[in-house]
């Protein structure tokens, strides 16, 4: 059983219903998307290059995308002439990407030029087309003349420019037979084709489309950035906490996220391809290792091999998007997209094994914005048919997340308040409890018992006793911190001189796997030590041995005083550092407090009522004495 002080806790109620209400938004809102834009079960089908829409009712129905085969041409840019009549080499699946085709045998590779086309009939009147980017450069004609253009198309990667921008071309439909034809070369990229579905409507429809693809971004953009100036806020109120610095590192990163999906506004602000597609690759690579060290952070975990190998292999990721060809590092995508995948695992494991009251927001938020990214990544592999959610899953994971971040400052902010206005009150009660009269004069006694056999062994009892207590007169800081070596050295004499009353009943075990030199908080152990003869192995028939054990995690040292005496019973546990007693309560709840103090780490209790007790606490940085 673990104990700990007693928090001053938020309004529980409020904040679980915010987050019940932001969790069924999101629980609502998304698969709704994905419903809507993917159920089209009556929408006809590109079929060997021919489309017949003479069925289809825009009005009603709305915009089709023409998804199915188009006849495909490879490393030829084809007549784009309505009255071509060129035999194509496949009809091949759109959305898709070439590297996934193969013609006589061999599979496409990632470099090369093509051309896609299709023959659209039974439309008529004013239509609308909107093509997201492709890879990664393209022409399109309908019925013969050019009506939108991304970057350079060439036959060679010295001809080509790559470039990535959403198109909306409003055209007559006056044909018998509407014919795309679209020229795509690809010299840059580690896939080239035509990965996204090119939809076809009226312009207002179309329209609708390119206004909720900006508003969306708007709002969410407008949402990511509100929650940005909010920590900037805090920065200045003083907080200085490694979770606010990840979670601004994840709003930053989600502020990329929305710029690449929709229209790939990232290429249009700065004006390059590669830094555009760099900062795509951050997010991919750096974003999970983000959300895992703030959760970390608040979940305030042990040490463990994952804390060291998540920082380093995504850093190692994105420095090969740095230093790489873009052709180079876009190959990676499924290592860095499974990578993503084991961290997320790894992140509900420790989400759903903590002990932290607020571990279920935790969980919800990151369940969002795994639902988001999963949904993306099938959507961009050509899976399914609807995509670019993970922003919008990633805003539902910031404001969920914020909830717990806020609840976790503010649970600080008022223990430390309250461990300021203890303070004195501590300190008088330490001090006073430092020099106990009956243990003056049971050592005493047992020191004349003892000279009174050997002269020599009563003559430094007294020598040790004087150098207790002179310590103990001398400690006026709670401040005031020494090494471990000479803590330890203190926690030797304290025993010799309790040996001198109760004999070989009680031993002193060590186990120091830490530099002697490493500070601690001064008068630190001796009391816990106290505590666990007093209180624990003396009021054992049998007597037992008091353990001290000592060992570095990360940064942190960890000091643990354990005893196999007669433990706590579980209705003193639950009190014993709220309100203490004369007895065991005062001298671990003066410590308990000066480590709030200090360092912002509580006193940590485990006890078995006949079985014993470990006390154990967490010394944060820390450096030698």
């Amino acid at each position: 059983m673990i104990v700990k002080s007693r928090h001053l806790t938020l309004d529980k109620k409020k904040i679980g219903s915010v987050l019940l209400a932001i969790g069924m938004i999101a629980a609502v809102v998304i698969p709704l998307y994905i419903v809507k834009h993917a159920l089209l079960p009556s929408a006809p089908r590109v079929n060997a290059g021919q489309l017949d829409l003479t069925g289809w009712d825009f009005e009603q129905n709305g915009v089709i995308p023409l998804n199915g085969e188009w006849s495909f041409y490879w490393e030829q840019f084809s007549d784009p002439e309505p009255d071509s009549q060129a035999t194509p080499d496949a009809f091949v699946r759109i959305p898709g990407v070439w590297t996934s085709y193969v013609l006589n045998g061999n599979k496409l590779p990632a470099y090369g030029y093509a051309t896609y086309t299709m023959k659209i009939s039974g439309l008529k009147g004013i239509m609308a087309l909107r093509l997201d980017h492709c890879a990664t450069s393209y022409q399109l004609y309908i019925n013969g003349k050019l009506a939108a253009q991304n970057g350079q198309i060439g036959k060679s990667a010295e001809e080509a420019v790559p470039y990535y921008e959403s198109k909306t071309v409003i055209f007559n439909a006056d044909k018998e037979k509407t014919i795309l034809t679209l020229h795509i070369s690809n010299f840059t990229y580690a896939r080239g084709g035509l990965w996204y579905p090119v939809q076809l409507g009226r312009p207002g429809d179309i329209g609708s489309i390119n206004n909720r693809i900006a508003n969306q971004r708007t709002f969410i953009l407008g949402s990511v950035l509100t929650l940005l100036t909010l920590c900037v806020y805090a920065l200045f109120l003083g907080i200085r906490k490694p979770s606010l610095y990840y979670f601004m590192l994840m709003s930053l990163c989600s502020v990329i996220v929305v710029l690449v999906y929709g229209d790939y506004m990232l290429v249009k602000l700065f004006k390059s391809f590669r830094i555009a597609i760099v900062l795509e690759y951050l997010s991919i690579t750096l974003f999970p290792m983000f959300i895992a060290l703030f959760l970390q952070s608040l979940l305030q975990r042990p040490e463990s091999w994952m804390k060291k190998i998540i920082p380093a292999a995504s850093i190692s990721l994105f420095g090969i998007t740095l230093i790489t060809p873009i052709h180079t590092f876009t190959r990676l995508i499924v290592v860095m997209e499974i990578w993503a995948v084991l961290i997320t695992l790894y992140l509900l494991y420790s989400i759903a094994t903590s002990k932290k009251t607020y571990k279920s927001s935790l969980f919800l938020g990151t369940v969002i914005m795994t639902t988001g990214g999963v949904v993306d990544f099938l959507y961009q592999a050509c899976v399914i048919p609807v995509g670019n959610i993970a922003s919008l899953g990633f805003l539902f994971m910031l404001l969920i997340f914020g909830f717990p971040l806020l609840q976790h400052y503010i649970l600080m902010e008022k223990e430390r308040t309250w461990a300021m206005e203890r303070s004195k009150n501590a300190e008088i009660t330490f001090l006073s409890a430092q020099i106990k009269p009956h243990f003056l004069y049971n050592a005493l006694n047992a020191v004349a018992n003892v000279s009174e056999k050997d002269g020599m062994k009563g003559s430094q009892l007294i020598l040790d006793l004087a150098v207790f207590f002179r310590k103990k007169l001398e400690f006026t800081d709670l401040n005031r911190k020494a090494s471990l070596g000479m803590e330890l050295d203190f926690v030797k004499k304290y025993f010799e001189i309790e040996k001198a009353r109760f004999g070989e009943k009680i031993k002193l075990d060590l186990q120091i796997d830490a530099p002697l030199e490493h500070e601690v908080p001064i008068l630190m152990l001796q009391p816990l030590v106290e505590n666990s003869v007093r209180h624990g192995i003396s009021k054992k028939l049998t007597g037992g041995t008091v353990r001290i054990k000592a060992t570095i995690s990360g940064k942190n040292l960890c000091v643990e005083v354990e005893d196999d005496g007669i433990g706590i019973e579980p209705e003193k546990q639950k009190v014993l550092l709220d309100e203490g007693d004369a007895g065991a309560g005062v001298a671990l709840l003066n410590i308990h407090q000066r480590m709030l103090h200090m360092y912002g780490t509580e006193l940590e209790i485990q006890s078995t009522p006949g079985k014993g007790t470990t006390v154990r606490v967490i010394i944060s940085g820390g450096k030698n004495a």
